[in-house]
């Protein structure tokens, strides 16, 4: 509902009061209350609307408040939740950290070890360069061997003709002399032996 306005017309100056300055009510003044108490009337009524306004604002608010308190519960609970989270990872992370320096720890002696092995390998190198040279000269000495092999299966070869031609024992104490030239023992005697002669008893 707007606010009342004071609609009389203005007044004009009239009789002169006989009233004391301090106590005389004058036309003027009746107007500047109307002049005052119209301003106030429009000003209620801009204010009535702002009211009716902020009331739908504050009907809004009151929504907004509610979906508030909800949000602002489940960030509670959220927030918990991220805690537990917290922790848990802070767990994580100390145990990360042991398996880094574990990790660490292996990865200095794997250093280690593979220095080693860089040198063992360096040393196999040298070895094998040298088992590559024995080769080449085992070879060389397994062509000499079979060149020996084939010499002594002669050798063998010439032996067992040799062995074959021997001069067969007899029974008893004596031999055959197989046409060789023999002597007596009073001739044997008065010989003088010489190493390049065999000479037989007979």
């Amino acid at each position: 509902m707007a606010a009342s306005l004071i609609t009389y017309t203005d007044k004009e100056q009239g009789k002169v009061s006989t009233s004391p300055i301090e106590k005389k009510y004058t036309f003027e003044n009746a107007n500047e209350v109307k002049d005052v108490v119209n301003n106030h009337a429009a000003e209620i009524d801009t204010n009535a609307v702002d009211i009716a306004a902020n009331g739908t604002g504050l009907g809004t608010a009151e929504a907004n408040i509610a979906t508030n308190t909800t949000d602002i519960a489940t960030n509670t609970s959220n927030i918990s939740a991220n805690d537990s989270d917290i922790a848990t990872i802070q767990g994580d992370i100390i145990i990360n950290t042991a398996d880094i320096a574990t990790n660490v720890s292996a990865i200095s002696t794997n250093g280690s070890a593979i220095s080693t092995n860089t040198m063992n390998i360096f040393a196999n190198d040298s070895d094998i360069t040298t088992i590559q040279g024995n080769v080449t000269s085992n070879s060389a000495d397994i062509i000499t061997n079979t060149s020996d092999i084939a010499t002594n299966t002669s050798g063998i070869s010439t032996n067992v003709t040799a062995i074959n031609n021997r001069i067969e024992k007899n029974v008893g104490a004596t031999y055959t002399t197989n046409a060789l030239t023999t002597v007596t023992q009073a001739e044997y005697d008065a010989l003088t032996p010489s190493a390049t002669t065999v000479y037989f008893i007979v």
